[in-house]
């Protein structure tokens, strides 16, 4: 593995292709379920049937819905937010603390 970063395009780069295509028929096939069905029949049923099924998910993995990932972006943003107003509290504090020490040594 390089120390760096490599960006390729996966046109360029197969394996890159190749990943991105085991990804996503990973993704599709576990969010359908133990059965593997795919609503369109054509994409990758041979792999997900063979061959992923004998992947076992790791505790560390989650699949997140698009109300799940809204309720993330949510709570990141409040989170920012109420960051942004400690800081600006404190940046406040900070000032004023200056501003004092200022006139004490007038």
């Amino acid at each position: 593995m390089p120390v760096e970063p490599v960006f390729k395009s996966d046109d360029e780069f197969l394996p890159l292709q190749a990943a991105d295509m085991l990804a996503w028929t990973f993704r599709r096939y576990a969010m359908a379920g133990p059965t593997f069905e795919d609503p369109d029949d054509r994409h990758f049923l041979w792999l997900a049937k063979e061959e992923l099924e004998k992947v076992e998910m790791s505790a560390w993995s989650q699949s997140l819905t698009k109300q799940r990932m809204q309720e993330v972006v949510s709570d990141a943003r409040d989170a920012y937010e109420a960051m942004r107003q400690a800081g600006s509290a404190l940046m406040a504090q900070v000032l004023a603390d200056a501003q004092e020490k200022e006139t004490d040594d007038e």
